[in-house]
């Protein structure tokens, strides 16, 4: 069996980027003069329509558009890990009109990829941790297993 084993700078960039699970709209309403947001905010979500990300955004973009009174519009990026998304967002004016809707497949790609367009510490700010969620692992109901 192959054991994984990570870095201590990787398993720092985990952690550090565990925390970026998050919007961006709490630095931008903070940084923002009173008439933020002026117009649309787009939310980047890096999976496709009806994914749990996707779904969180819709949720989350209803409530900042009602609170705030402008359309918040997901704009769904389908990537292997969101990197397509997250490299959109990372070469976006840093205006908060542009946010980011990431996971842990976000961390998970920073600690073990070399080769992102973007550097997940550099190019992002954690502002939020918005939700936690569960993350199981499944059989087929006929397997003889109950547990791992």
């Amino acid at each position: 069996m192959h054991k994984l084993s990570l870095r201590p700078r990787a398993a720092g960039r985990i952690a550090l980027a565990a925390a970026s699970l998050a919007l961006t709209v709490c630095t931008a309403v903070a940084q923002q003069p009173a008439a933020y947001p002026s117009r649309a905010v787009t939310l980047v979500v890096g999976s496709a329509p009806g994914g749990s990300n996707d779904v969180f955004a819709r949720a989350i973009g209803r409530r900042l558009q009602d609170a705030l009174g402008q359309p918040f519009v997901v704009d769904n990026k389908p990537s292997g890990g969101g990197v397509t998304a997250n490299a959109a967002v990372a070469r976006v004016a840093a205006d908060g009109y542009t946010l980011a809707v990431v996971s842990s497949t976000f961390t998970t790609g920073a600690a073990i990829r070399t080769n992102l367009p973007y550097d997940a510490l550099k190019d992002f700010k954690p502002v939020a941790l918005l939700a936690r969620g569960p993350l199981l692992v499944t059989v087929n109901k006929d397997t003889p297993y109950k547990t791992v």
